[in-house]
């Protein structure tokens, strides 16, 4: 039986590899418009693109496949607590790059905030 848990880690998944198919078509062409691109305040491609899409080098939505599938495997295999500290850890960082996207960029993106919703759903369902 599919746990909540895991549901929310396949629309992290899910959001994570939008957020590389993104990457890539506008790597390939900055002329490319994501449909979570509205205006010059509303764009999830600007965010993606930024200083702040990447972390050490590496692009935020690795990072977030990897953390997703790590939870789909973690709770499969029943270790519920490391879930929970994962999930802590990935509000804290949704926290920052929220910050980073509305304040410092000043742009909403809307797949960034579908995804800092699924992580404090998980959060939620972990406890």
């Amino acid at each position: 039986m599919v746990s909540t848990i895991q549901i929310l880690a396949i629309v992290g998944l899910l959001l994570s590899g939008y957020t590389w198919y993104i990457v890539y078509r506008v790597e390939r062409s900055r002329a490319y418009k994501a449909v979570c691109d509205f205006n010059e305040r509303m764009s999830c491609a600007k965010v993606f693109t930024s200083k702040y899409g990447t972390m050490f080098g590496v692009s935020n939505h690795f990072y977030g496949i990897g953390f997703y599938l790590a939870v789909l495997l973690l709770d499969s295999l029943g270790y519920n607590n490391l879930v929970l500290y994962m999930a802590i850890a990935s509000i804290a960082l949704s926290v920052y790059l929220a910050y980073a996207s509305l304040i410092k960029e000043r742009n909403f993106c809307l797949v960034c905030n579908a995804v800092y919703l699924v992580n404090a759903l998980l959060l939620f369902a972990s406890f």
